[in-house]
């Protein structure tokens, strides 16, 4: 049974049965969005908004210094991976977090991992909206989530002409502060999985092989002329992976492999040299629990420790794209905003924030492309 495909399915059906019971109090906007409005969060929203205003304050002015770095930042890499993915070859510089997209050097997204990922930032990024709609004095008309399509999110709806009038300040920090609050949640759930989920995951596991599935030419395990895959049990009797680790140049290293007893000739490490390199990549390890600790519970440690690290991911991915200059994410907003500002001239700022829109979604469908395919193939095969 695949699980992800249930759980797909039910989460959808589930959606459907509530948007049948609940028709009349959802609202279409521009025509494809479905909004369902509710007042949940509004009263925690102000009362958080009044503790400490003086501190909320000084976290937005550091908020809107943070969404313009943050947006030249994620402006910066995406021109540059761009650049490089059509003269160089290079991979993607964004790709779509969607459960069956595989995304180099990451593991792959479970439907579970991403609903729960998703839920928890985008509930942070609209809940900071509202608190500091809230502190501006701005009433949070709504609260909600939006369908558009099959894809899912919330919102929450400050007064569109109370924000409008007011100052520049309070627009960006109401702006900037979904974006600030997930890059900070980022740092918060990538501290949790390097000093807590992680070691305590590790110390449930142990090494029993690894699977080689690339071979890097010219290099020493080449010579030996064997196609990879190829499992390595030991190297020099030591568990596998710790034992790379302590390789030295030049040093003769006996690897037990599924292709039996290999001797090999280490070279010099061309990212360090005072480390060993043998050139084998696209290396997979086979872990199983330790003999003493329950096989479920070990599986349940290891599904919560991959889910701190999609927090991370997604935290992070969330909160920098959402700083582009683009449309209707909140970085376009602070963008025209800003442009109105120096400009004082709402036909330039339009103009030069239309440009910068154009730029961006340019950017966007060439990185995106490749992978919305992967997407598409993905529910094919969920579906055949």
């Amino acid at each position: 049974m695949n699980i992800d495909l249930l759980l797909l399915l039910v989460f959808y059906l589930a959606i459907i049965l509530f948007y049948y019971r609940n028709k009349k109090d959802f609202h279409v906007e521009n025509k494809i969005i479905l909004l369902y409005k509710t007042k949940i969060g509004l009263k925690a929203m102000d009362r958080i908004s009044k503790i400490c205003p003086k501190f909320w304050k000084f976290l937005g002015n550091i908020s809107i210094i943070t969404g313009f770095a943050g947006m030249a930042l994620i402006l910066y890499l995406i021109i540059v991976g761009t650049i490089k993915m059509i003269f160089v070859k290079a991979p993607p510089a964004l790709a779509p977090l969607l459960p069956g997209v595989k995304i180099p050097g990451l593991p792959d997204l479970s439907f579970l991992h991403w609903l729960v990922a998703i839920f928890v930032t985008v509930v942070i990024h609209e809940f900071s909206h509202g608190i500091y709609s809230q502190l501006h004095n701005i009433k949070v008309k709504s609260s909600g989530f939006a369908l558009l399509g099959p894809l899912l999110g919330a919102f929450v709806e400050p007064d569109p002409k109370q924000l409008a009038k007011a100052s520049t300040k309070a627009q960006l920090s109401i702006l900037s502060a979904g974006s600030f609050s997930e890059i900070v949640t980022g740092f918060i759930f990538y501290i949790m999985f390097f000093s807590l989920s992680l070691p305590y995951a590790g110390s449930l596991y142990q090494v029993d092989n690894l699977t080689v599935s690339g071979i890097a030419p010219d290099s020493p395990f080449s010579k030996l002329n064997i196609e990879a895959p190829v499992t390595i049990f030991k190297i020099n009797d030591l568990e596998p992976l710790k034992a790379l680790e302590g390789i030295k140049p030049n040093q003769d290293v006996i690897l037990d492999t599924d292709k039996g007893k290999l001797k090999v000739r280490t070279g010099v490490n061309p990212d360090d040299s005072s480390r060993g390199f043998i050139g084998i990549k696209d290396i997979k390890v086979n872990n199983s629990p330790k003999p003493n600790v329950n096989v479920d519970y070990a599986k349940f440690i290891s599904w919560i420790n991959l889910l701190v690290f999609w927090l991370v991911v997604v935290s992070f991915g969330i909160g920098l794209a959402n700083l582009l200059p683009l449309g209707p994410f909140d970085g376009g907003k602070m963008f025209y905003v800003a442009m109105l500002a120096i400009f004082k001239d709402k036909k330039k700022a339009a103009a030069i924030f239309g440009f910068a829109t154009l730029f961006c979604l340019f950017l966007l469908i060439i990185n995106l492309l490749p992978y919305l395919w992967k997407f598409l193939l993905f529910l094919v095969t969920l579906l055949l």
